[in-house]
Formats: structure tokens, sequence, C-alpha cells
């Protein structure tokens, strides 16, 4: 049941938000073109829903990897991501916690499966983690000037390491104050 079952969910929502943007005409082209990478990563889709981010990455700098998802796709997919941890990831560690309590004499695979489920769900827990900095970080800096909060005095004190003037290796520490502005 908790594989199935988000297994399936996982494949209804990636075709839900490909068919969503299939109402885009710049991914209604690309589509057209790559068709059959996004029927392959939809239904890898059904394993965990981030593959369909594979579409969007650019990665090597092919064509069929650079699909214009929308923001709303990708939040889409981000938030199936999100929901997978709660309805897939962790029942499964805790059935496979409940199993390693209950069994007698405990083999070696179940606790190789108990680790690497538990380091999965860290490496899931910690990965959403940083794309929620990484889109707090967005909102910020898309913000207006005016509505941006800086220090007191709206200057950030840094260093930099500059070579002396004689084009020595010479590293000498320069504290400056810089505005940020738009």
């Amino acid at each position: 049941m908790f594989l199935t079952v988000p297994t399936v969910v996982n494949i209804i929502w990636a075709f839900i938000i490909i068919f969503d943007e299939n109402k885009s005409k710049t991914f209604l082209d690309w589509f057209g073109q790559h068709g059959m990478v996004a029927l392959i990563f939809t239904v890898l889709s059904g394993a965990d829903i981030e593959a369909l981010s594979i579409l969007h990455s650019n990665m090597a700098g092919f064509e069929f990897f650079n699909a214009p998802f929308s923001t709303k796709g990708k939040n889409r997919i981000f938030r199936a991501s999100c929901l997978a941890i709660f309805f897939k990831d962790i029942p499964q560690v805790i059935i496979q916690i409940l199993y390693q309590q209950s069994v007698v004499r405990y083999d070696i695979i179940p606790l190789f499966a108990l680790i690497s489920s538990c380091l999965s769900l860290l490496i899931n827990i910690i990965g959403r983690f940083f794309q929620i900095i990484n889109i707090c970080r967005h909102i910020y800096l898309d913000a207006p000037v005016a509505e941006q909060n800086f220090t007191s005095d709206e200057l950030i004190s840094h260093s930099i390491h500059v070579k002396d003037k004689k084009g020595k290796n010479k590293l000498t520490k320069i504290s400056s104050k810089v505005v940020f502005k738009k």
C-alpha cells in the first residue's frame, strides 16, 4: 500500500503537470519535438516525482533537458515531492523500524534496507529544505529595493583579498562597505 499508492499518485500528478504545461505554446512546441523523452520521465516520476525536474535541468546542454516549464509547473513538482516525503518515505521507514523491533532474528538485508531508507529520507528532507531556501532567496532578490530589509545602515561589510601593488603574491585584507542596489 505504501509503495503502490504513492507510485500511482506520482504518475497521475506527473500526467496532470504535463497536460497542464501543454497549454503553453512554448512547452507544446518542446513537447512536440521531445514527446518520447517526456513520456519516459513521466513514467519514471512514478518512483520519484522529481524526475520531471530533469526535463528542465538543461543537463549537459541537451535540448530535450531544456523543457520550458512554467513557475506553476515547477511549484507543483516541488509540492508533490514534499508530499511524497510524508506519504511514502516516512511510512516506509516506520514500517521498517516496526519490523526490526518485532523480529527476533534480524538479518543483514533488512538492516541495509532500513539504513538505505533512512539515508534516502534524510537526503530528501535536506534537498527540499535547500529548495525552500532557494525559493525564498529568489523571492527576496526579486522584491523591489524598497521592500527589502537591510541592516540598520543598509550597508554590509565584507573582506576582499587583493594583491599588493608590487605584484607579489602577498595578500592583504581590505574591509569595504557595499550598498546593495538594483
